[in-house]
């Protein structure tokens, strides 16, 4: 259900040949609103940056913590704070770590969210743009090519017309 919905809601562009300068209006605006609305990404983020609290809480405890701790009965948190620091700073930064991989899973780069939102066509036939190199200039206008060398090629010879004007 949700695939055809995006098939539905995918953008069209239509190129003579490549390589090939074209815009999409509002596709940065558009790519951002979808990267910030993403709710798993943000809960990971806000774990991440929990956990990084606690970890430099903990090393703090290390540097400035007491001397000696005296423990009768049982132990409170603050007495657990203070005994084990290096502990809860390793756990911590491991627990960071584990947040962010986990958080990047879920992220989008551009390139990928151009694929699975915009369909590109070259003489009327749709190409995979992921076999393709694509960058962004300016102003939501990108250029696509078909390898790292052509595209390098047309920028340059775009960059020596704008000179030459």
């Amino acid at each position: 259900m949700e695939d055809n919905n995006i098939e539905a809601n995918k953008m069209r562009i239509d190129l003579d040949a490549l390589p090939a300068v074209f815009a999409i209006q509002g596709f940065t605006a558009i790519y951002h609103a979808s990267v910030k609305s993403n709710p798993k990404e943000k809960f990971w983020s806000i774990l991440a940056i929990v956990f990084g609290c606690i970890f430099i809480a903990s090393v703090l405890t290390v540097f400035v913590g007491p001397d000696q701790l005296y423990i009768q009965g049982d132990m409170s948190l603050s007495e657990f704070w203070q005994l084990y620091p290096g502990p809860i700073a390793s756990v911590s930064f491991v627990l960071i770590y584990g947040c962010i991989q986990i958080g990047s899973q879920f992220s989008t780069n551009w390139k990928s969210y151009f694929s699975d939102m915009i369909d590109v066509y070259v003489d009327s036939k749709i190409i995979d743009a992921t076999g393709y190199e694509i960058e962004t200039l300016e102003n939501d206008n990108f250029v696509i090519a078909k390898d790292p060398e052509a595209l390098n090629n047309y920028i340059n010879k775009l960059r020596s017309q704008l000179q030459e004007n």
